[in-house]
């Protein structure tokens, strides 16, 4: 691998930050999008909600869609799922906010049954949000409004460059990228939380690094690390 230039896929739209790195290509697909709600939609969802205690939030677009459609700052206790999410929420919502963060959402859920909490807590969320929390929280007689505020849309790419690691950031992007497109064998696939690795497990049986951090640019960060050592070890 020595004399030969690595490329990554990362599954995410790129950051401002990123500069490029030497002997190692990143091209961004997004192979997932967006479709927000208008304001006046996500008012009328929201407004019945805005005064309860305690919200739940999985995901930065749910942050985002609530945060620039509410008319106040909320007095509401925030529980959350990753880095990226808990920066979300920091910046729209102030960190005394943050009532408790987890990697995934069934930690999350056994965070919560943890504090003891009894009340109806408010889950903001996409149309295809996943199970585990609310369904391990009923389990524990734990009440879950679930408001929906955006819906994830697929974007079906057909890709035909090699690459040797792939990056994937939810269980969406995973099924989107495989509609379309199987991997050579030796390609390494990197993924953020449980319920990513899961989905990637469904669809390969390729090696699967697990992000150390919950955030796209630590694991960009960690891709690009590994291929370096193996540059060097070459």
């Amino acid at each position: 691998m020595r004399n030969s230039k690595v490329n990554i896929l990362c599954t995410a739209p790129a950051d401002d930050v990123f500069t490029g790195f030497d002997g190692i290509h990143v091209d961004f697909i997004p192979f997932i999008g967006v479709r927000w709600r208008t304001p006046e939609e996500i008012g009328n969802i929201t407004r019945p909600y805005l005064k309860f205690p305690y919200w739940i939030f999985t995901s930065g677009n749910a942050v985002k869609a609530v945060a620039e459609n509410v008319p106040d700052k909320p007095a509401a206790k925030i529980y959350c799922v990753g880095e990226q999410t808990s920066k979300s929420i920091q910046r729209y919502f102030g960190a005394n906010s943050i009532e408790g963060v987890a990697g995934s959402a069934a930690e999350l859920a056994t965070r919560i049954i943890s504090d003891g909490q009894t009340g109806e807590l408010i889950f903001f969320c996409g149309k295809d949000r996943r199970n585990e929390l609310p369904h391990i929280l009923a389990k524990s007689g734990i009440k879950v409004k679930e408001v929906i505020v955006y819906e994830t849309v697929t974007l079906n790419h057909k890709v035909d460059k090699r690459y040797d690691g792939i990056l994937f950031f939810s269980p969406s992007g995973v099924k989107s990228f495989f509609k379309q497109n199987n991997i050579n064998q030796s390609t390494i696939l990197f993924g953020i939380g449980e319920t990513t690795i899961s989905e990637l497990k469904v669809y390969s049986i390729n090696q699967i690094i697990k992000a150390e951090q919950t955030s796209k640019n630590t694991l960009l960060e960690q891709a690009v690390n590994y291929f370096r050592v193996k540059i060097a070890a070459s």
